[in-house]
């Protein structure tokens, strides 16, 4: 639902089912919900309107910025949710529905994607891209959320994928990722430092053999 500014025919408290409304303030969409189960105030001078918006499903907000309005209680996303860091070109969805807590188990207020210092890695692979670091540490992500990162063409090394850098035991653990063209993406469940790894290229010898004429 949307509210415009309006005298309200009934101010007061009402039960309405699953109550959430977004509201549209100089065109930016805010959600809101009462503390109370299913119980929603109407206030003097703004009328609730149907929402009317039906391709209104997905909103994109910048790293860092406050995203609890597009939550709801209890964590649950109220719509899908794709948050990005365009000098970056890397993004984070999270589909409508899943549930984000950070390590206190209370909603995530914000999440930002930056890049990071390299750890350190294995002889057998090497840095492709960039190494980025999710925040909050701790955050947990039911079902799950998409990180999604750019694949230059210069790509080094073969078999680019991304990796999740685990900081206790300091190793490096492969995600089921997918290629498309010059993105790669993997869906993840929670937030640590994430790359784009590659295995080294093979030195190919080649033997020659030179016959006389």
């Amino acid at each position: 639902m949307c509210y415009q500014r309006h005298e309200s025919d009934q101010p007061g408290a009402h039960r309405v089912p699953q109550v959430h409304t977004y509201s549209n303030l100089c065109g930016q969409t805010y959600n809101e919900c009462s503390d109370s189960d299913n119980i929603i105030t109407i206030f003097e001078n703004i009328s609730y309107l149907p929402y009317r918006n039906e391709t209104h499903t997905e909103v994109t907000i910048s790293s860092g910025v406050d995203l609890s309005s597009y939550l709801d209680k209890n964590g649950y996303s109220l719509l899908d949710i794709r948050v990005e860091n365009k000098e970056l070109d890397a993004f984070i969805f999270i589909p409508k529905g899943t549930r984000l807590l950070d390590s206190h188990k209370e909603s995530i207020q914000a999440i930002t994607i930056t890049e990071v210092d390299q750890p350190s890695l294995p002889a057998s692979l090497l840095l492709a891209e960039k190494c980025y670091g999710l925040e909050p540490e701790g955050a947990e992500f039911d079902p799950f959320c998409r990180l999604d990162l750019s694949l230059s063409d210069s790509v080094k090394g073969n078999f680019p994928a991304i990796y999740r850098y685990c900081g206790s035991n300091s190793i490096w653990n492969l995600t089921d990722c997918i290629v498309n063209e010059n993105r790669i993406s993997a869906d993840i469940s929670d937030f640590s430092i994430y790359a784009v790894l590659a295995e080294p290229p093979q030195e190919i010898k080649l033997n020659v053999k030179i016959v006389p004429s």
